[in-house]
């Protein structure tokens, strides 16, 4: 079977320059933004694909990012990429940015509206098969990440009017607003979902889980 290759077409680039230190011989691009990247896929990803990767890496994550560095002038320690009405057949747009430094955080903001993803693209365990599940969608989510320096990930993530459809159209689950936050590591991870009120069925959740691969051991609390 042929992998999945992410295709990603663009309307425009700008890339800006800092004019200052141009005149000085030094060459330092400050900012990079696209225009409507539209981004698709050559196969349909497979039901028993897990988004991500059971081997996934903080540290090699952060240093794979770092690596755009070496697309840009030795001298700059810092730029920024700015994305606007990125679209694909899993979300309407997406808008955001992600600001880079060589030795400090890289921080990521977007905000992704009008989300439709099916059920098996979530975990390698397909939830439809329990819960007869045909779609997971959120009117909007707002994301904040941190990539630390000491290969740390902090985040908080928004979910605006998030629902669980079935496969008949029938609403399973809806709320208005879920807060979240997360930290990740190659040692464990932490996410936290704030006290939040389900619209169907009615009722009131906060949820608490963490993961340390070191001690081996996990926690849930509901």
């Amino acid at each position: 079977m042929p992998d999945n290759k992410i295709k990603i077409n663009i309307d425009s680039l700008k890339i800006n320059i800092d004019f200052q230190k141009l005149l000085h011989g030094i060459i330092n691009i400050d900012q990079i933004s696209v225009t409507h990247p539209i981004i698709s896929m050559d196969n349909t990803i497979n039901k028993n694909q897990v988004i991500l990767p059971a081997d996934f890496s903080v540290a090699k994550c952060i240093q794979g990012l770092k690596k755009l560095f070496d697309f840009l002038p030795v001298s700059q320690d810092s730029f920024e990429f700015i994305f606007n009405n990125a679209s694909s057949p899993y979300f309407g747009n997406m808008d955001g940015s992600v600001y880079l430094t060589k030795k400090e955080e890289i921080i990521l903001n977007t905000t992704i509206n009008n989300v439709a993803l099916s059920p098996s693209l979530i975990r390698n365990v397909s939830l439809e098969k329990y819960f007869n599940l045909g779609s997971i969608e959120f009117n909007q989510i707002k994301i904040q990440v941190k990539f630390g320096s000491n290969n740390e990930i902090h985040g908080r993530c928004s979910f605006i009017e998030p629902k669980l459809k079935s496969k008949n159209n029938k609403l399973v689950f809806g709320s208005n607003l879920i807060d979240s936050s997360f930290k990740l590591s190659d040692d464990d991870y932490k996410i936290d979902i704030k006290p939040f009120k389900s619209n169907f069925p009615k009722g009131s959740v906060e949820i608490h889980f963490e993961n340390n691969r070191v001690k081996k051991n996990s926690s849930f609390l509901v």
